[in-house]
């Protein structure tokens, strides 16, 4: 079986930090393919295997960080026949995508690796069920989704009267509504879905291609690289309650690739209960993802022990100013 397979040294001073490619333009990348941990990468200290721009390995331009470290997984989105690496000679290679750090250095992490690096547990040069040949067409990734038409609807409405202080989930899908995401019997007017987070969250995460990302450690920096307008955060604030308490809609990426969002749903329960709430209207229409506009003071503050996440849309299309 492959994972037992290793890289003699000489083998792998070839392959291990010789170079990493860019993307190959001829691929798509978010395809829903398979997702694996990585392998073998240690073969050769320090640990990581960069990616290749073509399935060879003297395809390569070395940039730090722009491939895989021991533990990290990546999703398989087409293979190609190349040059051969590891002791049962190897020549599959994966075009993947690195979920573990889908960005680096503001360019997307992703690039040729050889099987011989992917646990999958098949034997060497087998191609993983259900993967496609490097070449064939795409399929587009959410392709009505119009991110512009998105975030206009939520600043335009960001201020509206919200009826209850609750409303958060709502905000967020009348947004992808107007991106051009459909209603369907499951995510329409009150539904779970609708109305509540982790509702909207399991929804888009079974019907969509989406990536979620624990972007707690974002927090101390304020900058999510991998989050587009369009995109949501979610938030539990540790109160001993639901998973997810909240969410906002990305609306606009600040200086320091720093999200900012809309929302409603924004006042807090305990100083604001939604009982007590007839029509609020948010003071703003958009802040900082990690800043609290109601109270003056960063989010993590107000909220010791706080997580947060990025559900990101993958694929659609900006038109306009994006």
């Amino acid at each position: 079986m492959k994972v037992l397979q290793r890289l003699s040294a000489a083998a792998a001073a070839a392959i291990v930090f010789t170079g990493v490619g860019a993307l190959a333009p001829a691929v798509a990348s978010a395809s829903g393919g398979p997702i694996f941990t990585v392998m073998n990468t240690s073969e050769t200290l320090p640990d990581g295997v960069w990616f290749r721009y073509a399935p060879h390995t003297a395809d390569t331009s070395a940039v730090t960080g722009l491939g895989v470290y021991m533990n990290e997984q990546v999703q398989l989105e087409c293979y190609a026949w190349g040059d051969a690496v590891g002791p049962y000679g190897n020549q599959l290679w994966y075009y993947v995508l690195n979920l573990t750090r889908p960005v680096n250095d503001g360019s997307t992490n992703q690039g040729y690796l050889n099987a011989h690096y992917i646990n999958d547990g098949q034997l060497a040069n087998q191609v993983d069920a259900g993967v496609p040949a490097c070449g064939a067409a795409p399929q587009p990734v959410n392709p009505s989704y119009n991110r512009t038409a998105a975030v206009d609807w939520a600043l335009a409405n960001a201020q509206d009267p919200q009826g209850s202080g609750s409303l958060c989930t709502w905000f967020v899908s009348e947004a992808l509504w107007a991106g051009g995401m459909p209603r369907t019997s499951t995510w329409t007017t009150g539904t779970y879905a609708a109305t509540w987070v982790q509702g909207l969250v399991s929804y888009l995460r079974a019907n969509y291609s989406v990536s979620w990302t624990d972007i707690t450690r974002d927090l101390a920096t304020n900058a999510v690289p991998a989050a587009e307008p369009g995109d949501i955060i979610v938030y539990n604030w540790n109160d001993g309650g639901t998973p997810y308490d909240h969410m906002a809609f990305v609306v606009d990426i600040a200086p320091g690739q720093y999200p900012e969002v809309a929302e409603w749903g924004q006042f807090n329960f305990l100083t604001h209960p939604w009982y007590k709430l007839v029509n609020p209207s948010s003071p703003y229409v958009k802040r900082g993802w990690t800043y609290s506009a109601l109270n003056h003071e960063w989010l993590q503050v107000e909220h010791h022990g706080m997580q947060a996440y990025l559900l990101h849309i993958n694929g659609g299309y900006f038109a306009g100013s994006y």
